[in-house]
């Protein structure tokens, strides 16, 4: 394509050139770096993304279901800066940016954690997709427990617990209320059904008298109870739940309910379970809701603390359907009162595959494995991130090049290579049609400027295969005049 020889008469230094392939390269650079993640201030400022791929081959559709993703470096995520040291700068969704899904990340500085994402509507039919933004590092969740409704928490038994008095406050959101049947849930006790001593707090799911799906909170302290204002969940609710000199109070979202006095407090040997009621056997699991925080006083003093922040959690065992782990007290109290979790989500059939992170600007990072409406695939992004629609088959078919199974190589090498591959077929084909090397050199970079713009190929390469084209046409204009 190009013969190095002195010439009497050399051509002059192509200008137009030099600048077309300097102006490529900020254009691509631009478009294939994040951008600051500091002050971040609005979603649009997350760096990076993956997406989660999920086909449901049990045979039925299924609604608010928890799907693991499993064996993720999150010890490398905060090297990468992907997370912050708590985990709390994550955003998954779906369609749309309006629509924050659950998730519960663990084992924050683990080489292999597991992450729960809760999918509402599952479907067993085609792959269920899902985005995940990450990088902001101001942008922070409160993540919380997704009860399903067989999962609870248990902490032991302490003399901390069994005072003459207490303050209970909790967090709780996502409360699909006409995902429940008519019933009574646990959200928290340490009760003696047989006795009626301790104390213990309910959802009460009242949509069928009403049949607007509002519900209330009760709560028990001995046999003395307490009713809330019946209300229908906003997706963020605050209870206070306490017993002062044998006064019984219960607020939620600053709504008293009238006091109850006279009430009393008689320690027991029960454990506290949180999510369920354990009476010789479990029942009334806490389903389709959220705790985000439960902090417990008892006696004047903070006893537990539990945020369920993903450095303060950890799986200890897995044996499908059960997976099981511990919550860590950050009340910082004298007597630390860890607790365990444990979770019955059956994941037989479930297939999870998840893209690499790759820079938020470059949405196409699922272009080679997701369906687009747009014939040429949306490469250049949009207002949402990954905003891909489900018609025609994307990036003019050529899903075959999709890196295999077990290749053994980083998928950045496998894309690289094929990016090359026809970079030099193209640049043959416009040196053939024009005769001129410059123009063959801009035709053969497009396939590699395309892929880094899609985030499938490193930036560095890019910037070594300009610098690489430059020096060529350089150094050839240079051996004409020597």
């Amino acid at each position: 394509m190009m013969i190095l020889k002195l010439k009497d008469k050399p051509k002059k230094l192509s200008n137009w050139f030099l600048a077309s392939m300097l102006f490529t390269l900020a254009f691509t650079l631009y478009l294939s770096n994040p951008p600051a993640c500091l002050n971040a201030a609005t979603l649009s400022d997350y760096c990076y993304k993956f997406d989660i791929s999920v086909r449901n081959n049990t045979g039925s559709n299924k609604s608010y279901f928890p799907v693991l993703l499993d064996g993720v470096n999150m010890n490398e995520w905060q090297d990468s800066e992907y997370i912050d040291t708590f985990g709390w700068s994550v955003f998954p969704y779906q369609a749309s940016l309006v629509d924050e899904y659950q998730v519960l990340l663990q084992d924050i500085n683990s080489l292999s954690s597991n992450q729960w994402y809760v999918f509402p509507s599952l479907s067993a039919s085609g792959t269920n997709n899902l985005n995940v933004l990450l990088g902001a590092t101001d942008i922070q969740r409160n993540q919380g427990i997704f009860f399903t409704g067989l999962d609870y928490v248990k902490v032991d038994n302490h003399n901390d617990f069994n005072q003459s008095n207490f303050e209970i406050n909790v967090e709780f959101n996502d409360v699909v209320s006409n995902e429940m049947s008519s019933s009574v849930y646990t959200i928290l006790e340490k009760y003696d059904e047989s006795a009626f001593q301790g104390f213990k707090l309910e959802i009460v799911n009242n949509s069928s008298t009403s049949g607007t799906g509002d519900i209330y909170i009760r709560g028990y302290s001995d046999t003395s109870s307490i009713q809330s204002h019946t209300f229908i969940p906003s997706g963020s609710e605050n209870i206070e739940f306490k017993l002062n000199a044998g006064s019984l109070d219960l607020s939620v979202d600053g709504v008293s309910a009238s006091t109850v006095l006279g009430a009393t407090l008689t320690s027991n040997t029960e454990d506290l379970y949180i999510g369920a009621t354990y009476n010789t056997t479990l029942s009334k699991y806490l389903d389709n809701t959220v705790i985000n925080v439960v902090d417990m006083v008892f006696g004047g003093d903070l006893v537990a603390y539990y945020g369920f922040n993903p450095s303060d959690m950890a799986q200890t065992s897995a044996a499908n359907p059960n997976y099981d782990g511990s919550v860590s007290d950050i009340s910082f109290s004298p007597n630390t009162h860890n607790a365990n979790y444990f979770f019955n989500r059956d994941q037989t059939n479930i297939d999870v595959v998840a893209s690499r992170i790759v820079p938020s600007t470059a949405s196409g990072s699922t272009i080679f494995n997701s369906d687009t409406s747009d014939i040429i695939g949306r490469w250049y992004g949009s207002g949402n991130p990954n905003n891909l629609a489900t018609t025609n088959q994307n990036m003019i078919g050529l899903s075959f090049l999709s890196p295999p199974a077990n290749i053994g190589m980083p998928d950045t090498v496998w894309f690289t290579f094929w990016g090359a591959v026809w970079g030099v077929v193209i640049g043959f084909g416009v040196f053939w049609i024009f005769n001129n090397t410059p123009v063959a050199m801009l035709g053969a970079s497009f396939p590699l400027v395309l892929g880094s713009m899609q985030g499938l190929i490193n930036t560095w390469f890019i910037v070594l295969w300009f610098l690489f084209a430059i020096s060529i046409y350089s150094m050839s204009q240079w051996y004409e005049r020597s």
